[in-house]
């Protein structure tokens, strides 16, 4: 989060009070634990622009600094803001919700109404809260016992305490945002996720395993949307597609494969198959057919939003269209965004129900194309101790490391690769 100086003094003292009570255990059994509330940070004296665009969502209107998880994203993490807590002010002049300025509670953005009094080209001061998620961990300590020790919080993607030498976790207690004390949800850990099966098909890209094995000159390109760009992975090398990459020149050192990334943020597949795109368009079919490649690995978590009706007749031509080239296909069912999108409510169990997951794994058997299952991983993240929402940095869409890193184990195991390099 990008906050003024006295803010940060205060998120910083927040953050040391946390840190302090990570290290407190309460050896009680899951049914007598009472996870404390969660944290919420107060920030002020924060300096903000507004546009003059009304609040809606997550992209319109002016976003809350406080409200934004790190990373090249940005966007502010829903559900995260404390409503009613925004005020703004001028020198002495303190303005009035709905008369000056207006605000979406459940995404934390403000703009101005149309008779403000606010002068779009002077900042304003900005104080409001923020609320915060955490794992506190259920172990077994090295002597046999039972305790709970908590976690650090975080804006979106909270991780349990570290296991000390002999402890074993058996579950994590979810606190969510604005969470009253002992609302914590529990989750048993039943298993690491590099264990749980999926259904995620190797044995469908022979020609390119061949070539790979062969050390004969291979193109792999990457297509896809912001997910494939890189989303909020921290640094480019964690994204899931250069963790392929490395996997795959690790397995395969004598082959001079070239790997190429071609996707733009918040398209759909649809963007880019639509005829006589100008060449100034970023979402254009030719992108992919210049690159000449051998392997195409499609992720589009967008495409989940499109009408179910049309996904049969754009697949069809995606893949004449691949065939064309004489390239081999990896189709990725993808990841879980917010519950609201996956149409979850309140259950962070619920397995995928989107109709373009469903069409996609249909369309890869019947033609026998490769599918890397990455929604039936994290459909079952839930097994490892947490729910899948502390895989997503930006809180919406864009998986965090961690998540990256689920996707690029998928992938390869349409190669037959179960590991990954660390990095």
């Amino acid at each position: 989060m990008t906050l003024p100086l006295r803010s940060t003094r205060s998120l910083f003292t927040a953050a040391a009070l946390l840190v302090a009570g990570a290290a407190r255990i309460c050896a009680q059994e899951p049914a007598a634990f009472t996870p404390r509330a969660g944290e919420i940070v107060t920030i002020t004296d924060e300096a903000l622009r507004l546009k003059k665009s009304a609040p809606a969502g997550w992209n319109r209107g002016t976003p809350l600094p406080g409200t934004q998880a790190a990373g090249p994203g940005k966007a502010p993490a829903p559900g995260c803001y404390v409503p009613g807590s925004l005020a703004l002010s001028q020198g002495e002049t303190r303005f009035v919700l709905g008369r000056d300025f207006l605000v979406d509670e459940a995404w934390g953005t403000t703009g101005l109404t149309d008779d403000t009094r606010i002068d779009p080209a002077q900042p304003v001061t900005a104080a409001y809260r923020v609320a915060l998620r955490r794992l506190d961990a259920l172990i077994e300590t090295a002597d046999g016992r039972r305790a709970v020790r908590e976690g650090v919080s975080a804006l979106t993607d909270p991780t349990p305490p570290v296991l000390r030498t002999g402890e074993r976790l058996l579950g994590c207690y979810f606190v969510d945002y604005r969470a009253a004390a002992g609302a914590a949800e529990f989750f048993r850990h039943e298993l690491p996720w590099p264990n749980i099966a999926t259904a995620s098909t190797p044995g469908r890209i022979q020609r390119t395993l061949a070539k790979l094995q062969s050390g004969a000159p291979l193109t792999i390109v990457f297509w896809g949307d912001s997910v494939t760009v890189g989303g909020d992975a921290s640094r480019e090398k964690n994204r899931f597609a250069d963790r392929v990459v490395a996997a795959l020149r690790a397995q395969f050192p004598r082959s001079p494969f070239t790997p190429s990334v071609v996707a733009v943020g918040g398209s759909t597949s649809a963007q880019w198959l639509k005829p006589d795109a100008p060449a100034t368009e970023p979402r254009r079919w030719q992108r992919v057919a210049d690159a000449a490649p051998d392997l195409v690995i499609v992720e589009f978590v967008n495409d989940s939003s499109l009408p179910s009706a049309s996904h049969a007749a754009r697949y069809d031509d995606l893949a004449a269209r691949l065939r064309a080239l004489g390239a081999e296909v990896i189709f990725v069912a993808p990841h879980f965004t917010y519950p609201e999108r996956m149409g979850f409510g309140q259950n962070l169990r619920a397995p995928d129900g989107r109709d373009y997951v469903s069409f996609l794994r249909l369309f890869a058997d019947r033609h026998r194309y490769a599918l890397a299952d990455v929604s039936g991983l994290w459909g079952q993240f839930h097994r490892t101790g947490a729910p899948y929402l502390v895989l997503l940095k930006n809180g919406i869409n864009h998986p965090n490391d961690q998540g990256h890193a689920m996707m690029a184990a998928e992938i390869l195991k349409c190669f037959s690769l179960p590991t990954l390099p660390s990095h």
